[in-house]
């Protein structure tokens, strides 16, 4: 029943009784209410009451709803989100090393992507951190002076000929063809 996307309501253990309630809605805590209702006040047929037992179920319901009640506010944080992308990665990468996949794709719906890179937004910025934005370093492999040797050479129209009709698709600038200046080989 579970595949199809029901939630199992019984208020007492399978040693019990062999009966069970299921329901299909999506917020299951009135149903279970009301099952255990009926189950404390003895209205189930065939089935005993044992006051212990009920108490324990009432904590575990009570657990249940906080439980419930925390992924549903994870949940409406995560679709309220006005940050897009990066927001839902801050937002999960509070509870995404702590909960396993499983358990948060099972309760918040969300793609493995989105969980993968909310695990690394935590790792690099900390859960719940804003990020860091690290400055691009750039490095300049040739010296200066090569470099405006370089550029002189290649300005030079007697080691280089320019295309009249071919550009560079980014730059747009024309491509330049050496000249083969041998004379012997």
């Amino acid at each position: 029943m579970r595949y199809v996307g029901c939630t199992n309501i019984t208020p007492y253990k399978k040693k019990e009784s062999n009966l069970e309630f299921w329901t299909c809605a999506e917020d299951s805590s009135s149903d279970c209410a009301s099952i255990l209702y009926l189950y404390t006040k003895n209205l189930l047929n065939n089935i005993p009451y044992n006051p212990s037992e009920a108490e324990e179920l009432v904590t575990i319901q009570d657990l249940q709803n906080k439980v419930d009640q925390f992924w549903n506010c994870f949940d409406t944080s995560i679709k309220m989100n006005k940050r897009g992308l990066d927001g839902k990665q801050r937002i999960l990468s509070v509870i995404a090393n702590n909960f396993g996949r499983y358990k948060i794709q099972e309760n918040l719906k969300i793609s493995n992507d989105l969980l993968n890179a909310a695990r690394k937004y935590s790792q690099i910025n900390g859960p719940g951190y804003i990020a860091i934005n690290k400055s691009i370093v750039t490095r300049s492999r040739i010296s200066k002076v090569k470099d405006r040797e370089f550029e002189a050479f290649f300005a030079d129209k007697d080691n280089v000929s320019m295309s009249s009709y071919k550009v560079h698709s980014k730059t747009n600038l024309p491509i330049l063809y050496l000249k083969d200046n041998k004379e012997a080989l």
